[in-house]
């Protein structure tokens, strides 16, 4: 073991809003045999202050920063395993409603047991204000041993169950 960096990765997020939550819950965990550092990246330390390639220029077109909405999407709150068993799920479901409800009215809960929405719980509040500030109190706090990332998911796809 040398000790020597294997090299650099770089993530942009779509909602810029995740990044602190995602840096402390990604910095420290072990990847193969060793624990990774994550952080911002600084230009200035790395020489590279020239300004960023327009993405027209590149073919690629901005990502839309995702706005506001009623509806959460909560992420690393829950594995595949941890909604197996129907007791548990239940259980699951009722203690993240509850603490979902402190913030405001929830209006639905929903975290999918199969398909490609399995891993993320969904919460829709009755306003825009309780999933404000569900979103600040949730995020980057630990559940189940995990760093939870909130972001906004479209209402129209929640409710057509567009996972």
């Amino acid at each position: 073991l040398t000790g020597l960096s294997r090299g650099y990765a770089f993530a942009e997020y779509r909602n810029p809003g995740v990044t602190k939550s995602a840096i402390k819950g990604l910095n420290g965990i072990k990847i193969g045999d060793r624990n990774i550092q994550v952080s911002l990246h600084d230009p200035a330390l790395s020489g590279q202050m020239q300004a960023p390639p327009n993405l027209t220029e590149l073919g690629l077109n901005a990502v839309p920063m995702a706005g506001q909405g009623k509806v959460l999407c909560l992420l690393q709150m829950v594995t595949e395993e941890d909604l197996g068993d129907n007791s548990e799920y239940g259980e699951i479901c009722q203690d993240i409603k509850d603490e979902c409800g402190n913030y405001g009215a929830v209006r639905d809960l929903v975290i999918p047991r199969t398909g490609t929405g399995v891993g993320k719980v969904f919460v829709a509040f009755n306003e825009q204000n309780a999933a404000n500030q569900a979103k600040a109190a949730l995020e980057g706090r630990q559940f189940m041993g995990r760093t939870v990332l909130v972001t906004y998911y479209d209402e129209d796809k929640f409710n057509n169950r567009a996972f």
